[in-house]
This record gives C-alpha cells, sequence and structure tokens, in this order.
C-alpha cells in the first residue's frame, strides 16, 4: 500500500501480510522471518525498510517506496 509518513513527510510502501487476522502462527513466522532478513540487508538493489509493527493484531512491514509499477510487471512472468 502506498502511505504517508507524516513525521518525515514523505510517502512509503506497507506491505501487511495477506491473510492477515486469518494469518496461523507459521505465516505470521515466516512474515517476521522476512521482514528481519530484509532489514539486515545493505545493498543499492534492495528495498530498505523503515519500521516493522503490528496495528489492531496485524502485522505490517514499512519500506522505501520505490516508483515503477510492480516486479511481477517488470518481470514479465519469466523467473529470473
Amino acid at each position: 500500500y502506498l502511505a504517508q509518513q507524516e513525521s518525515l513527510r514523505r510517502e512509503v510502501a506497507v506491505k501487511v501480510i495477506r491473510d492477515g487476522a486469518l494469518a496461523g502462527p507459521r505465516e505470521l513466522a515466516r512474515f517476521r522471518i522476512e521482514a528481519e532478513a530484509a532489514a539486515r540487508m545493505r545493498h543499492p538493489n534492495f528495498v530498505e525498510i523503515l519500521e516493522v509493527g503490528e496495528h489492531a493484531g496485524r502485522p505490517f512491514l514499512v519500506m522505501e517506496l520505490v516508483e515503477g509499477g510492480n516486479l511481477a510487471n517488470f518481470l514479465g512472468g519469466q523467473p529470473q
């Protein structure tokens, strides 16, 4: 989702777990592992994780916003 980080007046991307409130322990653990792994990455080709949290029982990631469409469209359905 596109969001506004009010404290720094910038647009960011927010990712929430797909199953939301229905996600089980396995999905929640996978989401947390993904967030932690991505947050440790330091490379110009990786999106920076700005925040990891939970709101109303739903985990989320806040990431830098990368303009230009989504990765699935960019790859055209072809594995890399």
